[in-house]
């Protein structure tokens, strides 16, 4: 996978399938199936991965803050992301890690 070619949400749906869905337990699977389709990918999805930056990140944490998604659940979401992006890292698709802010 080539960074330079891959949009974050087909990023997302190959971690979900090739490594997440072996580590975590069913429901944890399908919940975070449920957030990668219905709010990761609709959002931010069509983010070259090689372009996302922390700021796209925090614009979306406060988008769903304002909505009225609650801090946890926005919390979940930041698990997901945070732990696809450090395997992207890993696998040296990505330069640095969007969900860390300093």
């Amino acid at each position: 996978m080539e960074p330079t070619k891959c949009t974050l949400g087909t990023y997302l749906l190959d971690w979900i399938e090739s490594t997440a869905k072996q580590r975590v337990r069913l429901k944890t699977y399908d919940s975070y199936k449920y957030i990668i389709d219905n709010k990761l990918i609709p959002e931010l999805g069509n983010i070259p991965l090689d372009k996302l930056t922390p700021m796209h990140i925090q614009n979306f944490y406060a988008k769903k803050s304002a909505e009225g998604l609650s801090a946890e659940y926005i919390k979940h979401m930041h698990v997901i992301l945070s732990s696809s992006l450090e395997q992207a890292v890993a696998w040296k698709l990505g330069p640095l890690q969007p969900c860390e802010t300093h």
